[in-house]
């Protein structure tokens, strides 16, 4: 939730009226929550949980359209990341020549359903002079796909603990910060250096 905030507080230096921030595929929507306690600002949630099946071809050309039609300011995505995961090389170690198939097929099938989504979403705002923000963990090789090659934007790197982040049991207590390394690709300079934080846990 922290995070959320500092994002929307460097959205909110540049707020001169009515600003429309959509956040995509958060299942909790916690941007969403943040953004409309803020004065001026109309925020929104597209998810799965919401009816926005973005597998869909027609639910992705549907969101284009209302994205051109109603012109958010900013749209904030962040698109499944598991089987992009680092993690996966230990799936591959164990179960050998079958999962890599798999895994490979369903990463193509992953970056037709949902990053190249996000790339089309990313570049119409781009081009109308407006802000996308594309959330993943810091180092998963969906950042090397080649429907995220050559993305005109800028980068953060940040650790979510310095924003507040915290693990739990399974008990939902706390038992200390969650460093979580995360990388964010954004249209929007100040949002990248004012967003940059590493993890200063001691």
């Amino acid at each position: 939730l922290e995070e959320s905030h500092a994002v929307l507080d460097e959205i909110e230096k540049y707020q001169v009226r009515m600003k429309k921030i959509w956040e995509v595929f958060a299942d909790e929507g916690r941007t969403t929550t943040a953004a409309n306690q803020l004065p001026q600002v109309e925020a929104k949630c597209f998810s799965l949980q919401n009816g926005w099946d973005f597998r869909q071809v027609m639910m992705q050309k549907r969101f284009l359209r209302k994205v051109r039609k109603e012109r958010p300011d900013e749209i904030l995505m962040a698109p499944p990341c598991k089987l992009w995961s680092p993690m996966q090389q230990i799936n591959i170690a164990q179960h050998g020549e079958w999962y890599l198939k798999k895994l490979t097929e369903d990463r193509m099938r992953d970056e037709e359903d949902f990053l190249k989504f996000c790339r089309q979403v990313y570049d119409t705002q781009r081009v109308e002079y407006r802000h996308a923000h594309i959330e993943q963990p810091r180092d998963p090789l969906s950042w090397s796909c080649r429907s995220w090659q050559a993305m005109k934007g800028y980068d953060a790197t940040l650790d979510q603990c310095s924003f507040g982040r915290k693990a739990y049991d399974a008990q939902g207590e706390p038992i200390g910060p969650a460093r979580k390394p995360t990388r964010i690709r954004t249209t929007k300079k100040s949002l990248a250096l004012g967003i940059a934080r590493k993890c200063v846990c001691r």
